[in-house]
């Protein structure tokens, strides 16, 4: 198991072993942190793992990535000594490059071009490089950041200024005619002894001004003053590199600008370059899986006990069994056992009489209906209460092992005791509160709805009503069949044939 240690006034990092006093260093380095663009870049100067410890190249990357990544919640950009290229099978490797717009180049590949100028643009464009002149645009080059980046549409005028002042060289381009700035990028160094390590970000050209060779300028003048600082450091040993857009505006024209100064995305490169980076969610997320895990283990066992269990205990297997500790308890918390046990007990407690009263037959006559159940997935909460009380189970068992059961010296066995009593008494009031609830639900009835005070109340409205009006009278038909024609007369009846009406209606039954 190694550790990280970081010397932030000497952007010193080294990476030890886990060994108590017997700590060794097995890397050491340098870093600079990008704080306004939240990037961290890493040289390190010597690794003694070997490249083909694919165990241990795996554990120190994830642990050095994801450590660094959540203390600093940013990118990293992790750059081995140049020893490991093309040495590292990365097929073999567990951590991979999982950032696919990651782009990357050594000195050696890139394409720079020395004789590309302004001398066909003086006369509308100027490339502005000087830090303080830069700045008098911010407020402009913020609105063109707005309006055609993507990743900077949240940025103010303070934002931007931030970050032309933590850039190791800035270039932009200005429209002369409309003194308005076209254009814009950053280069971010780090350099050690006889190393460079640099990332390209914020490259930006307004989009009515693209396909002009403005972006191309852009990338030129800052991988020029990249070689240039490699000149200055007689240095033979660098490497660039850069998150290339994938939307917006620039998605299909970026990789090709990038790709013409021997930019390479991290997919084609393979174990060329021994460069790797590491996302601030993914490194946030298992190093808190980790802690948990091993939190959990020194809960369990005790904390001298736990502490001592790891540091006996294979690096691989505390890198891979470590994260999954969480990961077990919230899917043995997914278990609904307790269902089944209803189930099977409802079936099958015909057999026993007396308990039937509790738990019924379905089967029987106790019931007078079978109600509907319902799943115990449909509360939009239960994904929060599963999650939360899977990752307490750890803490409930210690408490109720200490409470329950005293005597058992050994704080595994108290604490697996007292999980599986909580499991279990749990589960029973469960069981017993739903099947309370089965049997009120079995014996509801759904009566008539009558009320004395309806009515009342409809016969309070019906004398507000206008009365209905008279019923139609009722005529007789008699048919007389007359030898020369035949005729039909009707004959009104007499006023003792017609219904009797009491207040103007009729008294027969419709």
């Amino acid at each position: 198991m190694f550790f990280v240690d970081l010397n932030e006034q000497l952007s010193l990092i080294q990476v030890k072993t886990n060994d108590g006093t017997n700590s060794t260093i097995v890397a050491e380095g340098n870093f600079a942190f990008d704080k306004p663009d939240r990037t961290v870049l890493i040289i390190f100067k010597y690794v003694t793992i070997t490249s083909d410890n694919h165990q241990q190249l795996d554990q120190f990357l994830s642990i050095v990535i994801s450590y660094v990544g959540k203390l600093f919640k940013s990118l990293i950009c992790l750059r081995l000594p140049t020893i490991f290229d093309n040495r590292i099978d990365i097929d073999k490797l567990e951590y991979k490059n999982k950032n696919l717009h990651f782009m990357s180049v050594t000195f050696k590949d890139l394409k720079y071009y020395p004789d590309s100028d302004m001398k066909n643009k003086q006369e509308q464009y100027e490339l502005i490089t000087d830090k303080q002149l830069i700045l008098n645009y911010a407020e402009p080059l913020v609105k063109m950041m707005n309006r055609e980046g993507f990743w900077c549409t949240q940025w103010n005028c303070t934002d931007m200024q931030n970050r032309i002042n933590s850039a190791t060289y800035n270039a932009m381009i200005l429209d002369k005619i409309n003194k308005h700035p076209c254009g814009f990028g950053r280069l971010f160094l780090l350099t050690m002894n006889n190393e460079i390590f640099g990332y390209l970000s914020d490259i930006v050209v307004d989009s009515s001004h693209q396909s002009k060779g403005l972006g191309r300028l852009i990338v030129n003048y800052l991988v020029g003053m990249s070689v240039n600082q490699n000149d200055k450091q007689q240095t033979v040993h660098g490497t660039l590199c850069l998150k290339c857009a994938y939307k917006g505006s620039g998605a299909i024209s970026a990789p090709k600008l990038y790709q013409r100064s021997g930019f390479e995305f991290i997919t084609d490169i393979g174990n060329r370059i021994a460069i790797f980076a590491g996302g601030i969610l993914v490194g946030s997320v298992y190093w808190t899986a980790v802690t948990y895990g091993a939190v959990t283990i020194m809960q369990i066992l005790g904390h001298k006990e736990g502490l001592s269990v790891m540091e006996k205990a294979d690096p691989l297997f505390l890198l891979i069994g470590l994260p999954t500790i969480p990961i077990v308890l919230i899917l043995g918390r997914m278990i609904r056992w307790e269902e089944a046990v209803l189930k099977f007990w409802r079936k099958h407690s015909s057999k026993l009489p007396l308990m039937n009263y509790l738990f019924p037959n379905e089967h029987t006559s106790y019931l007078p209906r079978v109600p509907t159940e319902r799943s115990g997935n449909s509360n939009p909460a239960s994904l929060t209460r599963l999650i939360c009380g899977g990752l307490i189970l750890p803490t409930i068992a210690t408490i109720f092992g200490k409470f329950m059961f005293q005597r058992v010296h050994s704080n595994f066995q108290r604490t697996l005791l007292g999980g599986i009593a909580f499991i279990v008494l749990k589960g029973t009031a469960k069981i017993y509160y739903k099947q309370s609830q089965y049997i009120r639900e079995a014996h509801r009835e759904i009566l008539n709805y009558e009320s004395s005070t309806t009515t009342s109340s409809s016969s309070h409205y019906q004398h507000h009503l206008p009365p209905p009006p008279p019923a139609p009278p009722i005529t007789s038909v008699e048919v007389h069949q007359n030898e020369i024609s035949n005729e039909i007369f009707v004959i009104p009846p007499s006023s003792s044939s017609l219904p009797s009406t009491t207040n103007g209606q009729s008294s027969l039954n419709f």
